[in-house]
């Protein structure tokens, strides 16, 4: 259900749509009342979302109650998110449950749902033409941190931390939303849906293994490794190189068969390591709960705004070097002039050698020369040549460069910069390849081809397919068009065969052969009777769907069964002896002819007899 901007729900007013997901959209939404305006974030859902959705679920479903079945399934699962939200209400760093109303609708078919919550700023928009500072987004981790503490506290895992579902206050504090697919965790199991973001998902609930809370540990640290990398996850090229899709493709891959990554590009030492561990590959090796990855970064951030602060002193310092109006401390009542004097030579000899002009003068400058192409030790000489240092953060697969040759550098060419200052840059680890063609193959053998090419080929799901033969690859990703690294793991979708099956002819046949016929193909059936002058006692007259026809495996067909032929009652002779005589025998004969008129098709009496 779609709202218009200016129309009402209940007494509050629409302001604007806020966003869209998968089965609705948001809303800002207004009331104003004694004169105070209230503001809310409404978030209105539709069960099915569409026509088509309907339609879809219809036609794989072997009746409108079956359909009906999935479709109520759904809205208690949106129902069980009413429940969640009220249990997590009023801690600080989750988004604020208000109020639900879930409405059934008879025309079309379905369910509006509405879920009125606190009006935030999604941490998104905040990011987007403004980076956050480091000192920020550490404060962001602590925040979420706090709130999987309380998740842990009623058992919740919430599965899809990204982005998208991070929040900001008008003061400034992060706050986690949207527990639409979040699970209980004493009720997790592989077999559970997989669920989530795929680019922030840990590996665990993407192989569909058993997970547990951190689970969301994973999925908090590539938020961060995100957002210290210049908004690139790991294994992507280095920023500012152009991003294609095989690249994120290959990326994901890479992440998801345990492959390290390096630090993040914004990160220090410190922070970078805590948020390797945070997504360390095997959930044993990451911080065993939220509140020790808080405490972890709780120690950094009292680090960064320790060091901000002397930076800080020392920028008021170099203002009253450059001739500046700077405000010092006022001496002490009792302290002798001279120690103020003192104190301001002591504090501008401790500048002049910090801003390197204490007997070396000051700090000289050189270009960044552009490394693209260059061997490591092409670029070194290059770089000692102008005064400046190298550094390797890594290796990763090229489209264009073989093995050895620099594909990227964190600093742009032409961009100055002081002396000695380190030049970051990624070499080629080797040109990427396409991997085999899978698509077709049987499991086995998609494995041994794969396996013979120096790839992994791992099964992540089956679904049913009218033109794949059971048990074949349906699809593969990445492609066998697509470029990736030699070695990578090649992720197929295994076929479960065609869920059509080949209608049988059922007319003519006994019932029980009928069913016999419909067991083997998958087929359900209900059947009710009728008299046919041509079809023999308990043989099937007709069907509901056509012999021949492909039709969807569970569907229930309608059948309809011969009674034989219907026998009406006769009314008795009036007339004695002559109406014997005109049936051509006696009155015991015509008594005989009377009761056989009186039988059934299947040679039993008629009620009454």
């Amino acid at each position: 259900m779609d709202l218009t901007v200016g129309t009402k729900y209940k007494d509050w007013k629409i302001e604007q749509e806020i966003g869209e997901g998968a089965y609705g959209k948001v809303y800002k939404i207004s009331r104003t009342e004694f004169g105070h305006e209230y503001i809310s974030a409404l978030k209105v859902i539709s069960i099915p979302k569409d026509e088509d959705e309907y339609n879809k679920i219809r036609e794989s479903s072997k009746d409108a109650e079956e359909a009906f079945g999935v479709f109520e399934e759904m809205v208690n699962c949106i129902v069980d998110e009413f429940a969640l939200m009220s249990a997590l209400r009023g801690n600080t760093n989750i988004v604020s449950y208000e109020d639900h109303e879930v409405v059934r609708r008879e025309e079309p078919f379905g369910w509006d749902i509405f879920i009125r919550m606190e009006y935030l700023t999604p941490l998104v928009d905040v990011i987007k033409n403004d980076p956050p500072l480091t000192t920020e987004i550490v404060k962001m981790g602590i925040d979420i941190c706090t709130a999987l503490e309380v998740c842990k506290k009623e058992a919740i895992i919430h599965r899809d931390i990204k982005p998208e579902n991070i929040f900001v206050s008008k003061i400034g504090r992060y706050k986690l939303g949207d527990f639409g697919i979040a699970c209980q965790a004493e009720g997790r199991h592989p077999g559970i849906p997989k669920q989530g973001t795929y680019a922030y998902m840990a590996p665990e609930i993407c192989k569909e293994k058993p997970f547990d809370e951190t689970a969301d540990i994973y999925s908090l640290g590539i938020v961060l490794y995100t957002l210290l990398n210049h908004g690139r996850g790991p294994h992507l090229p280095a920023y500012p190189a152009k991003l294609t899709y095989s690249d994120r493709i290959n990326a994901n891959v890479l992440r998801m068969s345990g492959k390290e990554f390096g630090l993040p590009d914004d990160a220090d030492p410190k922070l970078g390591e805590i948020v390797l561990k945070a997504c360390e590959y095997e959930p044993q090796n990451r911080f065993s709960s939220a509140t020790e990855f808080k405490e972890a970064l709780e120690g950094v951030l009292e680090f960064l705004e320790n060091e901000q602060d002397k930076t800080d002193d020392m920028i008021e310092i170099g203002s009253f070097l450059d001739g500046e109006d700077t405000i010092m401390p006022k001496p002490a009542a009792k302290t002798s002039s001279k120690k103020p004097v003192i104190l301001i030579a002591v504090i501008i000899a401790a500048a002049l050698v910090a801003f390197g002009i204490l007997g070396y003068g000051r700090m000289a400058y050189a270009t960044v020369p552009d490394l693209y192409g260059k061997t490591e030790e092409e670029a070194l000489a290059q770089l000692e040549e102008s005064g400046l240092e190298l550094e390797i953060k890594g290796t990763e697969y090229d489209e264009k460069l073989d093995e050895g040759y620099i594909i990227s550098q964190n600093i742009e060419k032409g961009v100055k910069v002081r002396k000695k200052t380190k030049v970051d840059v990624v070499v080629s680890a080797g040109k990427l390849v396409s991997p085999p063609k899978l698509e077709g193959l049987s499991r086995e053998e998609a494995i041994k081809v794969a396996e013979t090419e120096g790839f992994t080929c791992t099964v992540i799901s089956s679904e049913y397919s009218d033109d794949v033969e059971k048990g074949n690859v349906i699809r593969q990703i990445p492609a066998s068009d697509e470029k990736v690294q030699s070695g990578s793991e090649i992720s197929v979708v295994i076929s479960l065969g065609s869920d059509k099956v080949l209608m049988p002819s059922l007319v003519g046949k006994s019932l029980e052969n009928a069913i016999e016929l419909l067991d083997e193909v998958g087929l359900g059936f209900n059947s009710t009777e009728e008299y046919s002058d041509t079809v023999e006692s308990g043989k099937v007259i007709s069907q509901s769907i056509e012999a021949g026809k492909n039709v969807a495996s569970g569907t229930t067909i309608s059948i309809v069964v011969s009674k034989g032929k219907e026998v009406t009652q006769t009314a008795p002779s009036q007339s004695g002896g002559s109406s014997g005589s005109s049936q051509g025998g006696s009155g015991g004969s015509s008594s005989s002819d009377h009761s056989a008129e009186f039988t059934m098709g299947d040679d039993k009496p008629v009620d009454g007899e």
